[in-house]
This record gives C-alpha cells, structure tokens and sequence, in this order.
C-alpha cells in the first residue's frame, strides 16, 4: 500500500515539473525596470552610444538626448521610443537597442547565503538555492521524497553546468593563447572536476580547429591590409614624382612663354607659336591638377587601410580582452552553483535516515514578482525572472503525509 502511495505520489509530482519545463526562462514580453543593463547603438552619435543602467526612477539618460522613461517597456518598446525622440534630430537614425544584464533577482528564507544575485538565462527555484548555497538545514529538514528529488534535480544540474565550465575554460585558455599570439594552445583540465568529462577531448579539439581557423583568417585578413597599405604607398611615390615632373615642365613653358611674348612684341615670332605654347601650358596645368586629385584619393585611401590595420590589431586586442573578462564572470557564476550543487547533494545523499515517528518539516517556496505574489503551484523547475524575490520557507507537512509516511514504515 506504502509503495503504491508513493508512486501515485510520485508520478503526480513528475508531471507538474514536466509541465513547468515548458516555461520559458525570460518572459517574450520582458519588461525593463531598475537594474537592467541595455546596450544602445547609434551609428550617427558615437557619444550616444554604449552601456546604460535603467535607474532607481526607471529612467536611462543619453547625452543630448535627456531622460527616457524605461520602465515598463519592452527592449523593442524602448528602441521605437527612443528613436522617435533620435529622429528629432537626426536624419534616418541607424539604432540599436539590446539587454546587456538582466536585473538581479532575490533569495530569502531558509538558505545558505540571502541576498541579491545576478540573473542567469534559464533559472529556476532549483539553481537560484544553488547559488545561495543550498537549504541552510536540509540533512534535517527535508522529508524523504523532498530529499531524493532535490538529489535529482542538483546532480542533473551539475551534470550540466560541468559541461558548460569545462566549454567556459577551455574557451578561455583558447582566448588568452590568441593574447598571447600562439601557435598553437594546449588546455590542461589538471585534476578539478572537469577532468573527468567523457567529452572534454571533443570540447578541447573544437576550440584548437577554432584557433587555427580564427589565426588564419586574421593573419589573412592582415596581409591582405598590408599589401593594399604598400600598393598605396607605391602609388603615391609614382603621384609625387609625376608632379615633380610636371611642375619642372610646366615651369620650362612658363619661362618659354615669357620669351616668345617679348620677341612676338618685337615682331620676330608668328602668333601661332604663342599660341601653341599657352595652349600646352594649359594643357599641363590641367594634368597637374589631374594629378594631385589622383594623389588626394590615394592618401585618403591609404589612411583608411592604416585605420583598418589599426582596427584589426588592437580592436582585436580590446575585443579578447572583453572575452577574457565575460568568461571569467561565467566561469566565476559556474563554479558558485556548482558548489551549491555538490552542497545539496551531499545533505540530501542516501546516507540520511529518518527516524520513525519523527516530524518531518519540509521547504516551501513563494515568488514575488512587482510586489505581487505568484499562485499555483511553485516547484524546483518553476522560472525565476529578473527582479523576483523567491522565499524558501520551512513549513510542517499535513498530518495526512505524516501518517502516510508513517504506516509505510518510514
């Protein structure tokens, strides 16, 4: 009877957190409010542009724009109010809006470490009691079937998020060797936990065929610059010497026309021949001014590829810099909720034995969201959005589940 019970009980479970994982992590229709981090692109105002923070007051301000209410509105909502006001002053403005961080989220109650976290894409009940470091008493508090599932759940977890950490450093090691202008990059697991990953050969090999791809094409990228760089540069030599040239003889006509008109004045030289002279004068005024066009162009020309070989060195060196640090923020996030992953699984480990007759008190959850109190039924899988304040709760389970567990033996 026990075993039936707790099966029916079971599978009762099952199905809600199935139904609760076809719940996306970020709502389609995300709204901004204090805290969210958006990036903001115009490619007409270099000074509007870059990361802004919605404020204690839900507004962001922009230079020369002033302040822009965000709360309540949508990234895309956003984008079309700001670039209403944008096209107050500026023609066909190229804008783009983007999330950068969501807000933080918040945990309370009966956990290891209360506090605001940042949000992770993805969370839910189960992952945000990782990151505050488990349940703050669960080797005593939670009832048997409480125990097995969030033994489940936190191995399921770990399972993913190694993989994900092991992706994360092997990355890592794959942007600093491009730093560090390699020829090639070896990542040594060392003994941590990732050591061990069935596929770790396969996530090393995949970022090696990366870095020589991605070496290849820059050091392609590079020559195919510095080729156009001394092609211009041959090219203004040839420009400069054509007009040293022309000037030379446009300076032997000037001299020329000068004496024919004294003898013409004299009466010792035909017309025609002042005549043919000024017209080649004018003539090489002409290319002269041909010429020093087709010089402009190619400084002009040669500037722009000296700008693009400055872009392709140190914007990449900015570029992997930035990489650097967001996998570092990742990895630094991975390790935390592995942590508590590890945590939850050695207090809710098969070791734990529940003394008969004994009160079992359970974890409960509420989710607050904008001052509102979420209903229905909140489990492990439930998503945690921006800005939520989820509560862990110690509650005492009825009396029928007591003595339910009880006749079964316990």
């Amino acid at each position: 009877m026990r075993h039936l019970i707790l099966n029916l009980t079971i599978m009762t479970f099952v199905l809600c957190t199935g139904l609760a994982l076809g719940k996306s992590g970020v709502a389609a229709e995300y709204t901004l409010d204090t805290g969210d981090v958006l990036s903001i692109k115009l490619l007409e105002r270099n000074e509007i542009s870059g990361d802004v923070i919605v404020g204690m007051d839900g507004t962001i301000s922009l230079p020369g724009i002033g302040a822009i209410v965000a709360r309540g509105e949508t990234v895309r909502g956003l984008e079309r109010k700001l670039l209403k006001r944008i096209s107050e002053t500026v023609v066909q403005p190229s804008l783009a809006v983007q999330m950068v961080a969501y807000r933080p989220f918040f945990i309370l109650g009966e956990v290891g470490e209360a506090g605001g976290y940042p949000y992770q894409p993805g969370l839910t009940v189960l992952k945000a009691v990782s990151l505050a470091k488990g349940f703050k008493s669960t080797r005593s508090d939670l009832n048997q079937f409480s125990k097995q599932l969030a033994n489940l759940r936190a191995k399921q977890a770990l399972g993913n998020n190694v993989t994900t950490l092991a992706s994360a450093e092997v990355r890592r090691a794959r942007v600093l060797a491009e730093q560090a202008d390699q020829d090639i990059f070896a990542f040594d697991p060392g003994s941590g936990i990732i050591s061990k990953l069935p596929n770790l050969d396969t996530i090393i090999e995949t970022e090696q065929a990366l870095f020589a791809k991605r070496r290849v094409s820059h050091k392609r990228q590079l020559d195919q610059v510095k080729e156009t760089i001394a092609a211009r540069q041959l090219e203004l030599q040839s420009y400069k010497k054509r007009m040293s040239s022309k000037d030379d003889l446009n300076d032997q006509i000037d001299k020329e026309v000068r004496e024919v008109r004294k003898l013409r004045k004299q009466g010792l030289v035909p017309v025609e021949r002042v005549n043919r002279l000024i017209r080649e004068q004018l003539n090489i005024r002409g290319q002269v001014l041909q010429t020093n066009s087709l010089l402009r162009q190619a400084q002009v020309s040669l500037s722009l590829s000296q700008e693009k070989l400055i872009s392709l060195t140190e914007g990449l060196k900015v570029e992997l810099a930035r990489e650097v640090r967001e996998l570092e923020d990742q990895i630094s996030i991975l390790k935390t909720s592995i942590k508590g992953e590890l945590e939850i699984m050695e207090s809710t480990g098969d070791g734990y034995r529940r003394s008969a007759g004994s009160d079992q008190i359970g974890y409960g959850f509420e989710i607050h969201r904008k001052d509102q109190l979420l209903t229905g039924t909140i489990d492990f899988n439930t998503p945690i959005l921006p800005g939520d304040t989820l509560i862990v709760l110690r509650n005492r389970p009825s009396l029928d589940t007591v003595q339910l567990y009880e006749r079964g033996g316990g």
